[in-house]
């Protein structure tokens, strides 16, 4: 598994990416856990993200490091917002349901 790096500023960390091999999608799709994904056979994260050709692209990394992530950006940034969370580009629904024991808005932001 490749290292992973927390960044603070995306402007900047893009900053000197040779924009050709740079391929955007359509946006996250999917944040999703795989209880016994990792070797150890602890939990890992994975995001997927549909390409913009109706592909997807999963990257996977430990709850640790995810964890880890979040609790950085918090600190940096401050807690989740109640602000409401924009709806799903594709399907409308909310991008996290509060009926699903989330609570008000549930997410770090729109």
């Amino acid at each position: 598994m490749l290292a992973t790096n927390v960044n603070f500023d995306g402007d900047a960390f893009f900053k000197d990416f040779d924009k050709s091999k740079v391929v955007e999608s359509k946006g996250l799709h999917t944040i999703t856990v795989f209880e016994g994904g990792m070797a150890s056979g602890r939990p890992s994260v994975a995001f997927v993200s549909e390409m913009k050709d109706g592909t997807f692209v999963l990257a996977e990394t430990s709850m640790n490091i995810f964890l880890s992530a979040a609790k950085a950006y918090e600190a940096r940034f401050g807690p989740p917002s109640d602000d409401p969370i924009s709806p799903h580009p594709h399907t409308g629904r909310p991008i996290i349901d509060p009926e699903a024991g989330m609570g008000k808005g549930g997410g770090y932001g729109s």
